[in-house]
């Protein structure tokens, strides 16, 4: 899932579990939306990210969720230069390559 209101990308407990990553103590709280507020079980640095044809590295903290594995956040979206634009009965998520010019 894509939240533009999250600021940082959270992974599911079991999904970390299930994919063997190291987690680091990480004292932070995440408030989701009618719940109080719950400590996160840790974070994940360093870990690969693919979507579509960009890769790259992320920090995602590892929390239990209820409906999603990953919750993509603005922090995912500025290291991945990414663009939200709804589109039909959802929305795109496009990737912008920055292109590097030779002076």
């Amino acid at each position: 899932m894509v939240d533009t209101g999250a600021m940082r990308s959270i992974s599911a407990s079991d999904v970390a579990k299930q994919l063997g990553l190291k987690l680091k103590t990480n004292l932070s709280r995440i408030k989701p939306v009618d719940t109080e507020a719950r400590p996160v079980n840790g974070i994940v640095e360093g870990v690969s990210i693919r979507l579509g044809e960009w890769q790259g590295k992320g920090n995602p903290l590892v929390m239990p969720l209820d409906t999603y594995q990953l919750i993509l956040g603005q922090d995912l979206m500025v290291e991945a230069n990414a663009l939200i634009v709804p589109h039909l009965l959802g929305m795109l998520l496009e990737i912008i390559i920055r292109l590097a010019s030779s002076n």
